[in-house]
């Protein structure tokens, strides 16, 4: 990500012409939305409120009102560089082999660091309220009529009852009292069904909400993602193998006996994968190095059985590639055959090309 904190973000606004601070006292209750509503439609900066009446937390506005701001919180030059990746994502099919994950080895190189990662400690944790109070919070009252007081902009997590997978989504949260909120998610949305799943199951549906963050989750937790394609994704960025630290993965591995694979006898074990979906993988009974994978896998609404051999294993720097990789549809004679002359690892590559495009200046104002 781009920035570590809605701070940075800030500063880069100013920094860029694209913020303007009040300190002038203003009502949470209609009348910042009022004065948000004119500038937004002006074509004006980002609002800072720090002075809200009754408040002692500032308010940000009005920070995503323009292309150019869109595209300073997504860390790019121009929004259509961020559309270019992702439709280079949507359009990249699933990997059936070891020979098709180096092919988009690149794109898989971004996804590694997709997945959440536990920390003892975070910034959120610097001041804990031991009694919750909402009425400490500058919440909006939007318009006249409105049932009362919205949280507009929470990043909402939650996760599957049944499968632990992780979702963030926006959701408005209108406040009853100082510690009692509504959700407002619609049927279809995936927090929704994280909590229909849950009631089904008895007990309650934990949350967390995050206010502020990081711009570019506070965005990806406005964009939907089909569930099938989430999942491929998060496969996808397993790029060491399910095998590898499985039970850290929430992966489930169970020997169902040894079979012979092209006249060796090999290891065959069930894969239980945390979002649920079964491989069976098949090791060396003498190496134990995997030499077949067979998996199902649903692409484009068609459920396919995948199988994938490797072989000819050699030693680079002190590891094993496989150097031969045939694949295809389980039980088709048809199948992809790779050969592999050389593979080095870790090569040298400029770190240049993993920084973040620096802001552009801002422009000089014009002279009458």
């Amino acid at each position: 990500m781009g920035y570590n904190s809605l701070q940075d973000f800030l500063g880069v606004l100013e920094r860029e012409g694209e913020l303007k601070r009040i300190s002038y006292p203003v009502k949470a209750e209609l009348e910042i939305t009022e004065i948000a509503d004119r500038v937004m439609k002006s074509g004006g900066p980002a609002l800072l409120f720090e002075n809200v009446v009754g408040k002692k937390i500032p308010l940000l506005i009005n920070a995503f009102g323009s292309m150019k701001r869109m595209a300073l919180a997504l860390g790019v030059d121009e929004i259509e560089t961020i559309a270019r990746e992702i439709g280079k994502l949507v359009q990249t099919k699933p990997p059936k082999s070891f020979k098709d994950k180096l092919g988009i080895l690149s794109e898989l190189v971004k996804l590694a660091g997709i997945t959440p990662k536990l920390v003892k400690e975070a910034a959120c944790q610097e001041i804990i309220e031991r009694e919750p109070d909402l009425n400490i919070l500058p919440i909006l009252t939007c318009w006249p009529g409105d049932a009362g007081p919205y949280i507009t902009l929470p990043m909402v997590f939650s996760k599957d009852p049944k499968s632990g997978t992780r979702n963030v989504g926006l959701y408005r949260m209108q406040v009853f009292d100082q510690r009692t909120t509504g959700m407002h998610w619609h049927l279809h949305k995936v927090g929704a069904r994280h909590f229909q799943q849950q009631k089904e199951k008895s007990g309650r549906l934990e949350l967390a909400v995050c206010l502020g963050g990081d711009p570019a989750m506070i965005y990806a937790a406005t964009a939907p993602l089909p569930p099938e394609m989430a999942k491929d994704l998060d496969n996808q960025a397993d790029i060491d193998g399910p095998l590898v630290d499985y039970k850290a993965k929430g992966h489930q591995v169970e020997l169902v006996g040894k079979e012979k694979v092209e006249g060796s006898d090999a290891w065959k074990l069930k894969v239980t994968l945390k979002s649920g979906d079964v491989q069976y993988i098949f090791l060396d009974a003498d190496s134990y190095l995997e030499i077949r994978n067979e998996s199902k896998r649903t692409i484009r609404g068609s459920e396919m059985e995948l199988e994938t051999t490797v072989g000819d294993y050699k030693e680079v720097g002190g590891l094993l590639f496989p150097y031969s990789i045939q694949s295809g549809a389980r039980g088709r004679p048809e199948k992809q055959s790779f050969a592999f002359e050389s593979i080095e690892i870790n090569p040298a590559i400029d770190d240049a090309r993993f920084k973040m495009p620096a802001p552009k200046p801002a422009e000089a104002p014009k002279q009458d």
